[in-house]
């Protein structure tokens, strides 16, 4: 990548375009400085540490326990294995880049990476939007709704159907003459590049669809799923006004924990707007280079925290993942604690009897 950018002098919508001899976040001399660089990677470092941790867990959990592998679960396991490599992998490298200054390898390997951290991004969104469409069809649908739809190999078309329509999107750099992927210096990571107004378009249809899914799609099934649960417990209470049977726990067709887990799914949706808004803004308003680069490295730094926060977010609020966190995280203190000593009675390895404690608290 060329340090420095073409004059370019063009038009958009009707407005001239200053010719400039170097974009401002093309330049070398627009990374964080020394003081920066050392908060983000504390950060990044905390994230990546959380990240590992939370989300191998949930892929943990969901594996090994038959309660936990349902259709709708498996797309937080999903969820889970991109934020892992979110984490894991890219957070890491992220810091590596932060630490040199620059990528000191072949600039193809910074392109792979770079369309990896697009890819996994896109991915979180995707998934995202499955869960929210099987929190709608499960708490408004009957179950032989959900499961007519939602079929192991509906899903894997699902799936399938979702990664052909990134891959197009993420590639296209390498179909047209649109966009950049190599190392950015004002980010100091691999990803878009930024150096003229082409390589503009491309982060910001990448964002544009980015806001569209979680502006409008997302947002409808959430809308949808608590428009309908607000309707069912107005019925509800009319029907405990006439005849004063109903429980709260009709208030639904389906389980109250299925609308709790609905609530927890859509913080995480909030949350993740968090993360992604200041920096889809800052993609949106900087299509003349005049937002500073500054601004570019704060918001980038705040889509790396939904990473280490998604699991924190849902999985651990939800009973029956804490419960199997408790199982894996406590499996080998157990099978240390009740590895009995050869020689050594019942008594000696477990404290004291069952007839010992009754007595001791009469």
């Amino acid at each position: 990548m060329a340090a420095s950018a073409t004059v370019l002098e063009t038009t958009f919508i009707g407005s001239p375009v200053p010719a400039t001899a170097e974009a401002p976040l093309c330049r070398s001399d627009a990374g964080p400085s020394g003081a920066q660089i050392v908060v983000e990677i504390v950060i990044l470092a905390v994230v990546s540490c959380l990240g590992v941790f939370g989300n191998a867990l949930v892929i943990a959990a969901v594996a090994i326990t038959p309660s936990l592998c349902t259709t709708a679960n498996y797309f937080i396991f999903g969820l889970a294995c991109v934020d892992l490599v979110n984490s894991g992998i890219l957070a890491p490298i992220f810091i590596f880049t932060l630490v040199e200054g620059n990528w000191p390898h072949e600039d193809t390997y910074c392109k792979v990476v770079g369309y990896m951290t697009i890819f996994c991004l896109a991915t979180s969104e995707s998934a995202l939007i499955c869960l929210a469409g099987t929190r709608y069809l499960i708490v408004t649908k009957p179950k032989d709704i959900f499961a007519r739809y939602f079929k192991a190999k509906f899903v894997v078309v699902y799936i399938i159907i979702f990664l052909i329509f990134q891959l197009t999107i993420l590639f296209l750099p390498l179909w047209s003459d649109i966009g950049n992927v190599g190392f950015s210096h004002v980010n100091s990571h691999c990803t878009f590049v930024i150096c003229d107004r082409k390589d503009w378009y491309y982060p910001l249809i990448l964002f544009l669809f980015c806001m569209v899914i979680n502006l409008g799609i997302i947002p409808t099934f959430y809308l949808l799923t608590f428009r309908t649960v607000a309707k069912s417990k107005r019925a509800v209470k009319a029907l405990q006004a006439l005849q004063g049977t109903a429980q709260d726990r009709h208030v639904i067709c389906l389980s109250p924990q299925e609308v709790q887990l609905t609530k927890k799914l859509l913080l995480l949706f909030l949350v993740f707007m968090v993360c992604w808004f200041p920096y889809s803004i800052a993609i949106f308003a900087d299509g003349w280079q005049t937002v500073p680069p500054l601004v570019h490295q704060v918001t980038n730094l705040l889509i790396w925290l939904s990473a280490g926060l998604n699991p924190y977010i849902y999985a651990f609020r939800i009973r029956n993942f804490r419960k199997a966190f408790r199982r894996i995280l406590l499996l080998p203190w157990r099978k240390c604690h009740f590895r009995r000593p050869r020689g050594a009675s019942a008594s000696e390895n477990l404290g004291t009897s069952m007839v010992d404690r009754h007595e001791s608290h009469p």
